[in-house]
C-alpha cells in the first residue's frame, strides 16, 4: 500500500487506533482529495450558436439543399421515424437459388479439351483406315 498507493500500511495504521492519523504519513495526492461538492459545477452545454450558424445557412441554400437538410435533422430529431418502409413479403437470404437441373447438368464428368477433341478424331482416322 505504501509503495502502490502511498498510503499507511496496516501495521502503521495500527498506531493511531486510539487518535486521528497525521496528515504528513499520508502522500501527497491524497491529502488533496475532497469528497465534498463546494466549487463543483455542471458545465453550461448550448447549442444556440450551432443553430444560428445552420439557421444562416439554411436561409441561403437553394430549395434542393434546403430538402436535404431538412431530411437530414429529421433523422436527428426523430431517430425512431424514418423513411424506410417494410419489405412486403420476407426475402430468402439464404444460399444460392434452386434451379431444375437436367442429368447432364448434374453430371461430374468434365468437358474434354480441344486435344482430347483431336486425339478421338485422329484414332478413329487411323482405325477406319
Amino acid at each position: 500500500m505504501r509503495i502502490i498507493h502511498g498510503l499507511p500500511c496496516a501495521c502503521e495504521l495500527s498506531k493511531y487506533v486510539v487518535s486521528t492519523i497525521p496528515l504528513e504519513t499520508i502522500h501527497m495526492f491524497w491529502q488533496r482529495l475532497s469528497f465534498s461538492d463546494q466549487g463543483l459545477y455542471e458545465p453550461q452545454v448550448s447549442i444556440t450558436e450551432e443553430m444560428e450558424t445552420i439557421s444562416k445557412q439554411f436561409e441561403e441554400l437553394d430549395v434542393c439543399g434546403k430538402v436535404t437538410l431538412k431530411s437530414k435533422f429529421s433523422e436527428i430529431a426523430y431517430p425512431n421515424l424514418n423513411s424506410m418502409c417494410p419489405l412486403p413479403e420476407k426475402v430468402n437470404t439464404k444460399g444460392a437459388q434452386k434451379k431444375p437441373m437436367t442429368k447432364h447438368q448434374r453430371s461430374a464428368k468434365h468437358h474434354p479439351s480441344y486435344w482430347e477433341y483431336v486425339d478421338v478424331l485422329h484414332s478413329v482416322q487411323n482405325s477406319n483406315s
